[in-house]
């Protein structure tokens, strides 16, 4: 609520509500592109650290799918930081990262094989896969990408640190000023932005 009444001081527009529970109209708009300009600045990049958290995942003998289904906040493995092992094991070896199209024929084309994983994918239902299959009780590790996070209920906060909040208000400008193809503002908030960013 606190990023669209900054936009809508920002771009003097009037009839923001106490509550985005009720918004319509003109501040509905306004709500609506805080949380677009949200969404698109979390998806310009894997690599904030704010998106990124740990993850440790076992994975049963003769399965290849690492269950994420418990980590609410899971999106996505980040490429080249996923690590498995045997449980039984110590050492832990890189998993490479191979995009599903090219995965689908890379496991076409080989046998089944029940062995020690070198690889892995993000299916289009998010889930990870692992080739070969572990032949033994298998531990996967490494950072994942954190789901895009949604500002819709009026105490949500985004998680990108707080001095660069503004950096929203910037990019939702942006968004109200083409819609209302006012320049000024869209200018505005393309400084405002590049400063920060």
């Amino acid at each position: 609520l606190e990023l669209v009444r900054r936009l809508a001081r920002e771009v003097g527009a009037s009839g923001v509500t106490q509550s985005l529970q009720a918004v319509e109209g003109e501040a509905k708009r306004l709500a609506d592109w805080v949380n677009q300009a949200w969404l698109d600045i979390q998806l310009v990049r894997d690599t904030w650290s704010w998106r990124l958290n740990e993850f440790e995942v076992a994975v049963p003998s003769g399965s290849a799918i690492v269950d994420t289904s418990t980590i609410t906040d899971f999106y996505k493995p980040l490429k080249g930081s996923v690590y498995g092992k045997f449980v039984a094991a110590s050492t832990w070896f890189p998993l490479e990262y191979i995009d599903f199209q090219t995965w689908q024929d890379y496991v076409r084309t080989r046998p089944t094989v029940i062995s020690q994983p070198t690889s892995y994918t993000l299916k289009p239902d998010r889930t990870v896969e692992l080739y070969p299959i572990p032949a033994n009780d298998y531990s996967v590790r490494g950072l994942y990408v954190k789901k895009p996070q949604q500002l819709v209920n009026d105490f949500d906060v985004p998680i990108l640190p707080e001095e660069f909040h503004q950096l929203i208000v910037y990019q939702a400008m942006m968004l109200y000023a083409q819609y209302e193809a006012a320049p000024e503002i869209f200018q505005a908030g393309v400084q405002g932005y590049n400063r920060l960013y």
